[in-house]
């Protein structure tokens, strides 16, 4: 049964076989995605808080929290428990992440004195044919 919720956090949730994003102040849900739809997550290896989400076939998802760890962790266990497979978790201090079906924005993270430096920026526009 998917109802079960595995991880609550401010604007999301995980169940055991989907992630639910959503719009606190109106309780709308906003996305729902498969578990066994995510191809990767990806993280940088410095103290930021960011995270992407890769879903196959849609966009990604960037996402920042200060328990990044613990939540890609209980995603890890949730998927691979789900999937009987491990789920792809790539550490770059640079990557690139679908913003929608026609947008690809890179983001790249470096040590700057006094903390982390973020810089996104849009890679390339697909345009439809």
């Amino acid at each position: 049964m998917c109802k079960q919720p595995l991880l609550w956090t401010k604007r999301s949730n995980w169940t055991n076989c989907s992630w639910w994003n959503l719009f606190i102040l109106n309780e709308i849900n906003k996305r729902r995605i498969p578990l066994k739809l995510l191809s990767k997550v990806t993280m940088s290896k410095l103290p930021d808080n960011f995270f992407s989400l890769h879903v196959e076939g849609e966009y990604d998802y960037l996402l920042v929290s200060p328990k990044k760890i613990e939540i890609v962790q209980r995603l890890i266990d949730v998927y691979e428990s789900l999937q009987h497979e491990e789920l792809s978790l790539v550490f770059a201090d640079a990557f690139e992440y679908n913003v929608d079906s026609e947008t690809v924005r890179e983001i790249h993270f470096s040590r700057v004195e006094g903390g982390i430096s973020t810089q996104i920026y849009t890679k390339q526009n697909k345009r439809k044919a």
